[in-house]
């Protein structure tokens, strides 16, 4: 290992130690993983700031949950810092044949083939690793925040040819958990309004940002809110970047709506998504299942 690294080893093992700090000495595995959490995000906050100094700072602290975990586990002697690296070159030599295996190919030009390629070989290799995963939607975190949880399922589904429903609700529980909440108005509604004056979850034109013509595919208006263009655009609309920066700004608009009304209607659009991700989780399964036979 390099100087930097040992250096920072000691030091772990300083902190860890009974004449070292009182703090550090009372965290576990499990006291810990909100540290980690945090940190990881505080990562994204820097790459997005685009300041080299703040992420160089930012992954030290993140690497120092990776210091911290491996220490309390060399003290109950399950592994240590020398085992996780050890793994994960291990782990990295196995999914990644296409660069470290012994027919591996020089690299290509084509960046979509190889993201393709890579995401087989390390799905293939997960595979081989945990034979106990039956579903293709198991290992994806619990902790995930919902939205990421959700782009997990659907490309999970996407791979694995797994269709998840739109629009209505994916299992016939929630469909009664939404009249409940509603007043039982259409989640698909049109004009309808629920429960206290509450929109419908679909509600109308109106609940979307600028009305349901800036949709993908149904019109060229402009935001009202914003002044976006629609994702779909003009003649005029410019370069494929404009237009995904035109098509991210309508999906961020879409999202920021639906927090919005499920803020004006009294409901945790967390929770929303939580449940409904389960819906769709369940549904899925029961695909996978009724395809095993």
């Amino acid at each position: 290992m390099s100087e930097s690294t040992d250096r920072l080893l000691e030091m772990m093992r300083r902190l860890r130690a009974p004449d070292g700090c009182a703090w550090s000495r009372r965290h576990t595995h499990e006291s810990l993983v909100p540290f980690a959490i945090e940190e990881a995000y505080e990562v994204a906050e820097a790459v997005d700031a685009g300041n080299p100094d703040e992420l160089a700072d930012e992954l030290g602290d993140l690497l120092f949950q990776v210091l911290f975990h491996a220490q309390v586990a060399a003290e109950r002697g399950t592994f240590d810092f020398d085992e996780v690296a050890r793994r994960l070159a291990v782990k990295l030599a196995a999914r990644t044949p296409h660069v470290f295996g012994p027919d591996a190919a020089p690299p290509g030009e084509d960046i979509e083939a190889a993201k393709e390629q890579a995401e087989r070989s390390w799905e293939e290799q997960k595979k081989r690793e945990k034979p106990e995963r039956r579903s293709a939607l198991d290992g994806i975190p619990e902790r995930l925040p919902e939205l990421a949880r959700t782009q997990k399922l659907l490309r999970r589904a996407h791979r694995a040819g797994l269709a998840p429903r739109t629009g209505a609700p994916a299992h016939p529980a929630e469909g009664a958990a939404a009249d409940a909440v509603t007043g039982g108005s259409d989640v698909r509604g049109t004009a309808a309004t629920g429960g206290a004056g509450s929109p419908s979850v679909a509600g109308t034109a109106a609940a979307v940002p600028g009305g349901a013509g800036n949709l993908p595919g149904t019109g060229t208006s402009s935001d009202a809110m914003t002044g976006e263009p629609s994702v779909t655009g003009t003649a005029t609309a410019g370069s494929a970047e404009e237009e995904r920066a035109a098509a991210e700004a309508r999906i961020g608009a879409l999202l920021w709506e639906a927090v919005s009304l499920a803020e004006a209607s009294g409901l945790d659009a967390e929770s929303a998504l939580r449940r409904h991700n389960r819906a769709q989780e369940a549904q899925l399964r029961a695909q996978e299942d009724a395809a095993r036979g």
